[in-house]
């Protein structure tokens, strides 16, 4: 199991906990987000892209539902609340 994959699933487990991480959007722009997880997804972002794991959460930072590229999420930390 990658370190993701436990962070996310320790998260999930722990209903107080938050992710927060370093994204890279598809405009390259680098931010830190903080995120309560929902679930993990494969599927397409977009129709030009080749498919991928997402994970789906709501963005405390955006205030609305995302999805997020795994593989564009650095430094993924569990917060607590």
């Amino acid at each position: 199991m990658s370190k993701i994959e436990l962070l996310y699933a320790n998260a999930l487990v722990n209903g107080n906990s938050l992710l927060r991480f370093t994204y890279t959007n598809h405009r390259g722009i680098t931010e830190e987000r903080e995120v309560r997880p929902i679930s993990i997804e494969f599927g397409k972002i977009n129709e030009n892209k080749p498919p991928c794991w997402m994970l789906r959460s709501f963005c405390r930072d955006r205030n609305c539902y995302r999805n997020f590229v795994m593989s564009k999420m650095r430094n993924i930390r569990v917060v607590q609340q």
